[in-house]
């Protein structure tokens, strides 16, 4: 009797130790953080689930917070899409994806967007991305500071000695004397320095190399900065790095400039954009602009661009579009480029990586459009790369410009950072039951699968799910699951998503997720 009771009590502490292994793995990727406080333009706000860590980023609830700054939210449950808009301003972003659109151009999360306990939480720099306010995070006394625009910032930290600080310069102002530097360290906190005749003011230009003493109106926001200050918040030293590359622009559009040389140069979401020294829009940069593009070195993002000259004439090539989209193109897809340009010239497309000088043809009916096709073809195989029109004038003026939005074919959709791959079946694909998903993870990890559907009808009027599997990648990385069960009726969408889980079940990683249809 002795003897089973020490068995079952062993037993019950080695249940318990995995367990608390299982869960501080977990914890140890994202955590609660307890006591936050958040403060919104001074005023506290309350949520019904509370702030988390993850993998050391502060993430809080975007519902609450948005409001707080007078946005509208809206949360759509089947795309698990949460949408935000405040004036002028539209942000959307999906649970688990590691991007998020503001006004339609992607920005990159430090850690995707999670939904806790009902919630959408956000990394807390996405707050001042997304609707220009100021945030920051005191890790010493766990409070969050958010300010709309137009707010008081953050005052630098007082101690004893002089505080180093590395971050974004936020805005400068130059004709107050002193001056005044704001920057938004790299842990978020956003600090105003003043700026007198004896602050060493320095740049470096990381293009060329070239180093030395700068006014503080030669400081732009974007730039890179390292501040050097004392209690009061009195700038000792500025060390300022910034990149600057010039050249011509050969086409502009979504989230990216092309230059004459071939170079292409992603765009920062609240990129600015000056000529003669006013402000423009982005749109309003033509082909055969000279540019002056100012780079973040860290992030490799535009964030300024200086218009010389304007191009002569109106703009050559006004429109261009692909289709289909919103999926990678596979054997048996025919691409159409549609192109609107001058009248009676002659004109063909490229697909970088794949095929160049594809003929296009002028419309008959609507002169100046010109219309092009391309069968996808088996070896075909390129990923987000960019499909160019190039029309020679009836004068022999070569024009170019690069449809907005790129195109992947044969290739499969991209994973969040961290989720497992699934290569097989494709995004859009045709699949018949039973069917077999295939993928890659960390060799010995843990991956569970599930299949849902949905259709037709909105809202969807079947919708059930095909199952889950957990299943082990194997020595190679490799892994696969198959589903025998059939849904009711053919032509319903089935939602396939893979993530990697622990020994007790909980997910370690965002969600991969692929739409197919059943046949």
């Amino acid at each position: 009797m002795r003897t089973d009771r020490s068995r079952r009590a062993l037993a019950g502490v080695v249940l318990v130790a995995a367990l608390a292994a299982g869960f501080t793995s977990t914890a140890a990727a994202q955590t609660p953080a307890p006591d936050v406080k958040v403060f919104v333009d001074g005023a506290p706000v309350t949520f019904d689930q509370p702030p988390m860590i993850s993998n050391g980023r502060v993430l809080v609830p975007l519902r609450g917070v948005f409001e707080r700054l007078g946005a509208a939210v809206t949360w759509n449950p089947g795309a698990q899409t949460v949408v935000a808009t405040r004036g002028a301003t539209s942000v959307s972003l999906r649970i688990g994806a590691p991007q998020a659109f503001v006004n339609g151009q992607a920005q990159s999360l430090d850690v995707p967007a999670m939904l806790i306990g009902g919630r959408t939480l956000v990394p807390l720099r996405f707050v001042s991305q997304a609707l220009g306010a100021m945030a920051a995070w005191d890790a010493a006394s766990a409070t969050v500071q958010i300010t709309s625009a137009g707010g008081a910032s953050v005052a630098p930290p007082a101690t004893g000695a002089p505080q180093t600080i590395t971050g974004t310069v936020v805005q400068v102002n130059a004709s107050a004397y002193p001056g005044q530097l704001t920057v938004q360290g790299a842990n978020g906190g956003v600090f105003t320095y003043q700026v007198a005749s004896g602050t060493a003011v320095t740049r470096t230009d990381t293009a060329t190399g070239t180093s030395g003493p700068v006014a503080l109106s030669a400081i732009a926001p974007g730039d890179a900065v390292t501040v050097t200050a004392d209690p009061t918040g009195a700038a000792q030293t500025i060390q300022d790095i910034y990149s600057v590359v010039n050249g011509t622009v050969r086409s502009i559009g979504y989230n990216r400039i092309v230059l004459q040389s071939g170079q292409a140069y992603p765009l920062s979401p609240v990129v600015r954009v000056t000529r003669g020294g006013l402000s423009v829009a982005a749109a309003a940069l033509q082909p055969g602009d000279v540019v002056a593009l100012r780079i973040s070195p860290t992030t490799g993002l535009v964030y300024g661009i200086d218009a010389g000259r304007a191009a002569a004439g109106p703009a050559p090539i006004s429109a261009v579009t692909i289709s289909p989209t919103g999926r990678p193109l596979v054997p048996g897809d025919v691409m159409t480029v549609v192109a609107t340009g001058p009248l009676g010239g002659a004109a063909t497309f490229s697909i970088d990586g794949v095929r160049a000088g594809l003929p296009m043809r002028e419309s008959i009916a609507q002169p100046g459009t010109y219309i092009g096709t391309y069968a996808i073809q088996p070896g075909d195989r390129v990923t987000n790369t960019d499909v160019v029109v190039s029309i020679t004038a009836p004068n022999n003026r070569v024009l170019t410009a690069t449809a907005p939005m790129q195109v992947s074919i044969n290739s499969a959709a991209q994973a969040p950072a961290g989720a497992p791959m699934i290569n097989s079946p494709t995004p859009g694909a045709g699949i018949r039951a039973p069917f077999t998903v295939a993928g890659t993870a960390p060799p010995g990890s843990l991956v569970r699968v599930g299949a849902d559907y949905a259709g037709p009808g909105t809202p969807p009027a079947v919708r059930g799910t095909l199952g889950t599997q957990t299943v082990t990648a194997d020595a190679n990385g490799n892994w696969s699951a198959t589903f025998n069960p059939t849904p009711p009726l053919r032509g319903v969408t089935v939602t396939i998503s893979a993530v990697l889980v622990d020994s007790t079940g909980a997910a370690r990683t965002p969600s991969m997720t692929i739409n197919t249809t059943l046949q």
